[in-house]
């Protein structure tokens, strides 16, 4: 009995360790629609990098009790156009937020068009998250 017992806290341990380790996961979402043109494209990308850069925004972010946040970014269009722009990234710090915002800043839209296909971009960032790490929110 004690060795299932310690079985399986080891194997638990880690498990809770992760989840300790991030208090939100948030997946980003970037349409590259009809309604959307070459230069709408390039301002939200470069507007979720600056926003990256806020203070306060980063003070969200950065880790409370010990907790970071997880973020991923994806570009969308119509149902079969949903592209990861930036996977899953825990963000314990200034310089892993500062990597995050660049990689959304430096990968230039895929082709744009296509219909504007809410459901599916939001069916594909509800399926992203069980690849996200384990977070509170």
């Amino acid at each position: 009995m004690i060795r299932a017992a310690i079985a399986l806290t080891l194997v638990l341990a880690p498990l809770s360790a992760l989840a300790a380790s991030c208090h939100t996961a948030l997946a980003l979402a970037l349409d590259i629609s009809d309604s959307v043109d070459a230069h709408e494209a390039d301002l939200q990308r470069m507007g979720l990098a600056t926003a990256l850069k806020d203070p306060a925004v980063r003070a969200a972010i950065l880790p409370h009790a010990g907790q970071g946040a997880a973020m991923m970014a994806f570009e969308w269009n119509d149902p079969s156009v949903q592209r990861v722009i930036a996977p899953w990234s825990l963000l314990p710090t200034a310089a892993a937020i500062d990597a995050f915002a660049a990689k959304i800043a430096d990968d230039p839209a895929t082709e744009l068009g296509g219909q504007t296909g809410i459901g599916a971009a939001l069916r594909f960032a509800a399926r992203s998250f069980a690849e996200a790490p384990p977070c509170d929110r």
